[in-house]
């Protein structure tokens, strides 16, 4: 059951979850840290909220990846490749990248990782971020027609 959002006290961060379709394992995500947001703004030029608002997909994924509490999975392997033009290739592929290459859920796995990330920066559901972002204009309307009276 949501809580209802009363006040930008009610945002703290908090741990959340989310599940990779492609292996059906959930990873726990941290609560967002200055550590991260400063790594990220010091990478990136640009806060976290606005390279979220930009769809910035490869921050967000680093961001999510740097909250996970068990990268195991994720450690660094040879893997061979063919490139487009057919060559065969070998990388090391690991931590983000190797990430990013587990994703294979569409849709139904983008909405589960932004909310997971979501919960782990606000501490809230997207969903409860727009009910208070509304309730904030409508509290804000209200305000106006009474200054006009």
């Amino acid at each position: 059951m949501q809580n209802k959002v009363t006040s930008l006290e009610d945002f703290r961060p908090k741990a959340s979850e989310f599940t990779i379709y492609s292996t059906g394992k959930t990873y726990e995500l941290k609560e967002l840290d200055a550590a991260t947001e400063c790594a990220i703004k010091d990478k990136y030029g640009k806060a976290i909220q606005e390279l979220m608002e930009a769809g910035n997909q490869n921050a967000i994924y680093e961001i999510i990846f740097r909250l996970i509490k068990d990268k195991s999975d994720f450690k660094a392997e040879e893997i061979e490749e063919i490139d487009v033009d057919g060559n065969s290739k070998k990388l090391i592929v690991g931590g983000v990248e190797k990430f990013k290459r587990a994703l294979t859920g569409g849709l139904k796995e983008s909405v589960a990782l932004a909310n997971a990330l979501t919960v782990a920066i606000y501490g809230k559901s997207a969903d409860e971020l727009v009910e208070f972002a509304n309730q904030q204009t409508e509290a804000n309307e209200l305000k106006k027609k009474r200054l006009k009276k």
